[in-house]
């Protein structure tokens, strides 16, 4: 009886870990970085690197926020630079992310207590030049030197999946 108990409980766990690694097989990256004391100063980057091995496919990136509802701003401007690993720039951008809505000031996302998640699609569509090393760098573009609230910020990039 023991010995049906364990196979049954091994093709269980077995089971379990081939579905857990079959639903992650599109993601290639997938960080946080932690502001320190929930303050992201206008002078520090946030900076992900990440390898690209298919050039011949579109990939998703997309931001994941997390955030305070003492957060003084309805908004988050951020400035984006994409770059190859020569440190060519290939794309960069100022963003507005809305985190709260502005007629109501609720937060946008998901939220316990007073910290809130919010996963933004920055780009639906993006394919890269060619494989090889990038460096994704994020900075906040708010005109403030320190910016409260914020407390990490998220980059995640999934292959596409149509």
């Amino acid at each position: 009886m023991i010995a049906k108990n364990s196979s049954v409980f091994f093709a269980l766990i077995t089971f379990i870990g081939v579905v857990s690694l079959s639903c992650n097989q599109n993601k290639i990256f997938d960080h946080y970085c932690e502001m320190p004391s929930g303050v992201w100063n206008q002078d520090s980057l946030v900076v992900f690197n990440f390898n690209v091995l298919e050039d011949s496919i579109d990939y998703s990136l997309n931001y994941n926020i997390r955030y305070s509802i003492s957060y003084p701003y309805y908004n988050l401007y951020i400035s984006y630079y994409l770059e190859d690993s020569n440190g060519n720039n290939i794309s960069n951008e100022l963003q507005e992310i809305i985190l709260f809505n502005k007629k109501t000031g609720e937060p946008i996302g998901d939220g316990l207590g007073d910290l809130y998640d919010l996963k933004v699609e920055s780009f639906k569509r993006m394919s890269f030049p060619y494989s090889g090393k990038y460096n994704f760098k994020v900075k906040q573009f708010m005109r403030t030197n320190d910016l409260s609230g914020i407390m990490s910020f998220g980059l995640v990039v999934d292959k596409r999946k149509d």
